[in-house]
């Protein structure tokens, strides 16, 4: 294939992220390599300016190439848990989306974070910390990702970002964010992201009972 998207770590300056960034020097090569002539890279093809359904629509669509064409992966940084990356909620969005591509998914790093074997004795040596991340992901609901913010175990530069992640529940999700506090907000999208499942989420709530909400109470029974 000629054309190829990059699923990305951001790792470059703040107010411009393709700037000293390794992802996507490395990214870019790969692409050269395997003679690949465009790249989508969501921050150049997504007009950053954009707001509300006006952005919606356009991350919708570049969405889209996630499940139709090759994609690039490239999420390693310095002094971050891999497990956390892969957890953080655009990526782990991104990595449910390229699931049911038809084409190949090729993970490229400058460092071990993806590419060597996950950590612990019984991790599979034969097996990539991506692979097994990936198995993971693709295992579990969205809810385990929203619930990582909650615990602030990785972080979103704007937890509003959310409707875009989740577009089913967008409108939903836009009026919660600007009536609710930050915690009650994420546990309204998780509580969302359970709708129509058979189980619930009373398997979380002993890791988020103690944390502080406003409009939501919990009584141990």
């Amino acid at each position: 294939s000629r054309i190829a998207v990059l699923s990305w770590r951001w790792d470059g300056q703040p107010k411009h992220p393709l700037q000293g960034s390794k992802n996507i020097f490395i990214a870019i090569g790969l692409a050269k390599k395997l003679g690949i002539q465009y790249l989508f890279i969501d921050v150049i093809s997504i007009d950053q300016k954009l707001k509300g359904d006006a952005m919606l629509q356009q991350v919708v669509g570049f969405s889209f190439l996630y499940q139709t064409i090759p994609v690039i992966v490239a999420y390693d940084i310095a002094h971050a848990k891999f497990y956390n990356t892969m957890r953080r909620p655009w990526i782990a969005s991104e990595a449910r989306l390229y699931r049911s591509n038809p084409t190949r998914v090729i993970y490229v790093g400058y460092g071990e974070e993806g590419q060597g074997a996950a950590p612990g004795p019984k991790a599979d040596p034969s097996r990539s910390y991506f692979e097994v991340m990936l198995e993971a992901i693709w295992n579990e609901t969205f809810t385990e990702t929203i619930l990582g913010l909650l615990h602030e175990d990785f972080g979103m530069t704007s937890v509003s970002d959310l409707r875009y992640i989740i577009p089913s529940r967008a409108r939903i999700l836009t009026a919660a964010y600007e009536k609710m506090i930050q915690n009650d907000y994420l546990l309204t999208a998780a509580i969302l992201c359970q709708v129509g499942r058979e189980d619930d989420l009373l398997g979380f709530v002993g890791t988020i009972h103690n944390l502080k909400f406003k409009r939501y109470a919990f009584r141990v029974t």
